[in-house]
């Protein structure tokens, strides 16, 4: 299995969703989308990139040094696309199984995305606890 994949994207301040929506034009957001897509792109190693023959898991890490982010309200979507032909084949359910994210106060910004391969089906204390969620109540 192929091992895990991370960048950290130093003085990257991630955007939240209330920004992202809040009365900006489509231009803006599509302008915000391209940077992040460069910025990104420009971490990855060409030479050394794979994509990810599997199902993989998305940890989405914000750091602030001031003002951090909800962790719910961080907009991980232009990172995640930015990954696509060089790290993921695809963002859809049959290759990114979960993204989580987190938001912390740091003595630096940055955004840092760790890319996980998935283990084999029920083989993962994941698969446990999904299957908890899947129960009937009662």
């Amino acid at each position: 299995m192929m091992a895990a994949w991370e960048i950290t994207l130093d003085g990257e301040r991630a955007m939240s969703w209330n920004v992202w929506y809040a009365g900006r034009h489509w231009t803006h957001r599509v302008a915000h989308s391209n940077r992040v897509h460069m910025l990104v792109r420009s971490a990855i190693d060409p030479v050394n990139a794979e994509v990810f023959s599997v199902p993989v898991d998305i940890h989405i890490e914000a750091a602030y040094r001031s003002r951090p982010v909800d962790a719910d309200n961080i907009c991980a979507k232009p990172y995640i696309d930015a990954l696509i032909g060089w790290i993921i084949a695809n963002d859809d359910t049959s290759h990114v199984r979960r993204v989580c994210l987190s938001s912390m106060r740091a003595d630096r910004t940055a955004v840092t995305i760790r890319v996980m391969p998935v283990a084999e089906k029920g083989s993962s204390p994941i698969d446990a606890e999904k299957s908890l969620f899947l129960r009937p109540a009662g």
